[in-house]
């Protein structure tokens, strides 16, 4: 029942794994925080019950003008006065407060449950292991309490000499278990209990008076932090050095770190502004990003996920022409005595679709590798002006390719559906597999244009450099390369480099150099 015009509450709070067997019975006192246990007649032999008057937040209930729940390191004062009658009761019970921490503040103890023992009877003791002795605290001493349960850490501090009446402050109580590692600074003081746990006959037992208050400070506001780059959705070639940026900042204080996590692997940190991380090398896969910011009073945020995807491409496939070829037959290329060897030009291209309107009476070859990112069966498109065909092989030989669609007239740029010969039947591909990949294309004048979609489904995405690496590499496309060294502001614009930013972090640096050697080495192998 509410007293005290609901500044406080008293119940009879038959609760325990005894509570089963016996009655209890209290009255209490509208006006007032007194109560009286009227009838007990538990015999169980574990606690029964817990007759208490509380004050704050109490397994969903709440009193009035209780300034809780309150952060443990902004209590300045938390006095209380408690007097008790044990009134002659005979069985086993205690004469003890409840304190209870939350982690969150939510009002349901989740932290530390703090009990306050003045005196006790029939053997009764508080739960645990007694891990200090005559320990001072409010000018006299206590035997301190531990265990480490499942749902909350409890600390029970046990007076050495009994008394029923005391007045003291719960703060030196709570700064004690701080500086013993059993509560947190950052927990929050929920509630504030006084009664008598009840094994057997506690008829009689009685609090002729408590009250308690909380002053508490003003508390410390929480840290900002967001990843700006990479962005949610962002894709990458496997071997990429990925450098995680943040912004991060404080209120009241200073940021003292910034941790960057992968799921709940920790990357690295950062203590200096502006905060980032370079993660290395980092092979296939689908990763969550988050980053965790920490203020000067150890408050922490963790900012929203970051998806980013990992692909094994390299970021780019090989581009070949043949120039002053005329025909719009694909054969008309293939039948020509420079073909395959002695193109007239070649160059990387960051996904597999060509230029549109480039020229006339030319050729093209686009080949390489594709690198699916899970497994399942891919239906493929290709669209040009004029005809073009797409082949692809079982695996990474050039030698086990076959046709899979071809345009045997002209379409318009990404008209994928204009002849049904342009989309492939499903093909079954394994999700980190290499398969070698081969566009050919014939323009004769006109408009040109070629490009290859993919899709589970009819999503009809044209292929990106991240599914995609380059074969047959030489000395050619190293100069190509070293002609875009150190470059920065490589962006989607101009092609991430017209290629060279094979990582597209915005610069032409080491570790694109080592994905070109990689994939010039293969060609070798």
């Amino acid at each position: 029942m509410d007293v005290m015009g609901g500044e406080y509450h008293v119940m009879n709070n038959i609760w325990g794994s005894c509570s089963g067997v016996g009655d209890q019975c209290i009255e209490a006192d509208p006006y007032s925080t007194y109560f009286q246990v009227t009838y007990s007649t538990h015999t169980g032999g574990c606690v029964a019950s817990y007759p208490s008057v509380y004050k704050g937040n109490h397994w969903g209930w709440r009193t009035n003008d209780s300034n809780l729940p309150a952060r443990a390191r902004t209590l300045v004062t938390v006095p209380f006065s408690w007097s008790v009658d044990t009134g002659g009761a005979t069985g086993t019970w205690n004469v003890a407060m409840d304190i209870w921490f939350s982690i969150t503040g939510n009002g349901n103890p989740s932290g530390a449950e703090l009990m306050i023992w003045l005196r006790a009877n029939g053997g009764a003791s508080p739960a645990g292991s007694r891990v200090a002795r005559n320990v001072s605290i409010g000018g006299t001493t206590w035997d301190v309490y531990f265990a480490d349960w499942v749902t909350w850490d409890y600390i029970a501090y046990k007076k050495v000499s009994a008394a029923n009446d005391v007045s003291l402050d719960l703060e030196a109580f709570i700064d004690d278990a701080v500086s013993r590692g059993y509560v947190s600074n950052l927990w929050y003081l929920e509630a504030i209990e006084a009664g008598f746990e009840i094994w057997s006959n506690g008829t009689g037992l009685t609090t002729n008076s408590f009250s308690t208050y909380v002053t508490a400070g003003a508390d410390n506001n929480a840290p900002a932090v967001s990843i700006t780059s990479p962005g949610n959705g962002d894709k990458f070639a496997a071997g990429s050095n990925i450098t995680i940026d943040a912004n991060a900042s404080d209120t009241d204080g200073s940021v003292t770190k910034v941790e960057f996590y992968q799921g709940s692997t920790k990357l690295g940190e950062d203590t200096n502004s502006p905060y980032s991380y370079t993660w290395n090398s980092v092979p296939t896969g689908y990763y969550t990003l988050t980053a965790k910011a920490t203020d000067n009073n150890d408050d922490t945020t963790t900012s929203s996920a970051v998806n980013i995807q990992v692909v094994g491409g390299t970021g780019a496939i090989l581009r070949e022409w043949w120039l002053g070829i005329p025909g719009a037959a694909v054969s008309d290329l293939t039948s020509s005595g420079n073909y395959p060897d002695k193109p007239s030009g070649r160059g990387l291209i960051t996904s597999l679709e060509g230029p549109t309107n480039w020229a006339d009476n030319y050729g093209t070859r686009i080949h390489g590798y594709l690198h699916p990112p899970a497994d399942g069966n891919y239906t493929f498109w290709i669209a040009s002006d004029a005809n073009s065909e797409l082949w692809l092989s079982t695996d990474a030989d050039p030698c086990h390719i076959s046709k899979i669609a071809y345009v045997p007239g002209d379409t318009n740029s990404r008209e994928w559906t204009k002849y049904p010969q342009q989309q492939s039947s499903p093909i079954s591909l394994a999700g980190g597999g290499k398969y070698y990949i081969r566009a050919l294309h014939k323009e004769a004048d006109g408009n040109d244009n070629i490009a290859v979609a993919w899709g589970p489904a009819l999503s009809q995405q044209v292929i990106d450099g991240v599914y995609l690496s380059p074969c047959c590499l030489d000395f050619r496309d190293f100069a190509h390369f070293v002609a875009k060294w150190r470059l920065t502001n490589c962006n989607a614009g101009n092609s991430w480099c017209n290629g060279a930013d094979f990582n597209r972090n915005g610069s032409v640096l080491l570790d694109d150099l080592k994905l070109l050697v990689e994939s010039w080495l293969e060609g070798i192998e």
